[in-house]
């Protein structure tokens, strides 16, 4: 269920260990995948901020927020505008 990779997801990136950093993140990219709405923005989010200066992790995060964006979620709106990129 993508709702349950989402949390795991969510808890394994708070913790000290970088592989569990790591697979937090696969959780959360397998949940977005899977069109998870919440994993899309916070994927996306994280690709942005984290990994921004790998191009292809920076433009996989704002094609995730977009994607968020235009099932209407309001936090990847508000992302987009307060960055003033485009949805």
């Amino acid at each position: 269920h993508a709702g349950a990779r989402f949390k795991l997801g969510l808890s394994l990136i708070s913790t000290k260990r970088a592989k569990d950093r790591e697979d937090g993140m696969q959780h959360l990219a397998r949940a977005a995948e899977q069109g998870y709405i919440r994993a899309e923005y916070a994927t996306g989010a994280l690709l942005v901020e984290l990994r921004g200066e790998e191009a292809e992790s920076f433009d996989e995060g704002i094609r995730l927020l977009r994607r968020a964006a235009a099932k209407g979620h309001q936090p990847a709106i508000n992302y987009l505008a307060e960055r003033q990129m485009p949805t």
